[in-house]
């Protein structure tokens, strides 16, 4: 008897769940809807390695998750240039801005991308570590998040631009 009520229990818990994600889901679908549109895609970019990781931070922006887009998008910025100081054989540093500074094979609006990403309106530190001047104001947060997905799309388009010949 003990292992039925279990069952039942378990039963009307995933029920609840579910009937909660599905109200959440249709509250935020029209917002979700706009966000979407506001990114649509217009370049291809190659796979690459950091593509699951970009198309997450789109995802999270849709899902309106902005802290969470913010500090994603700064790692990556900080992951890429350590990636090309990498792949270009220069020396890497544990330091982002000298990371970006080595980066001779971009130009300096892209390199500006780089910084503004990660210590523009959203400084890094502030954000990785939740200090008391994060932005708390919804609409800015959402600014700044689509600024920086915007950021991210321009600097990886730059970077791993496929020359498609026909």
């Amino acid at each position: 008897m003990g292992i039925l009520k279990h069952k039942v229990k378990k039963a009307a818990q995933e029920k609840f769940i579910e009937e909660r994600l599905k109200t959440e889901f249709e509250a935020t679908l029209q917002e979700r809807v706009h966000r979407s549109l506001a990114l649509k895609p217009q370049v291809i970019v190659p796979v690459n390695h950091f593509t699951s990781v970009s198309a997450e931070a789109l995802h999270l922006f849709r899902d309106g998750y902005f802290y969470g887009v913010i500090s994603l998008t700064q790692s990556v910025v900080e992951a890429l240039a350590r990636f090309m100081c990498e792949k270009d054989g220069l020396r890497v540093s544990k330091s982002f801005k000298p990371n970006v500074g080595r980066l001779n094979s971009i130009g300096a609006d892209t390199k500006e991308k780089f910084l503004e990403i990660w210590g523009g309106k959203g400084h890094r530190n502030s954000y990785q570590h939740l200090n008391k001047d994060v932005e708390r104001d919804r609409e800015k947060l959402e600014k700044l998040a689509m600024q920086n997905v915007i950021l991210l799309s321009e600097i990886e388009q730059k970077v791993f631009a496929a020359d498609i010949k026909e």
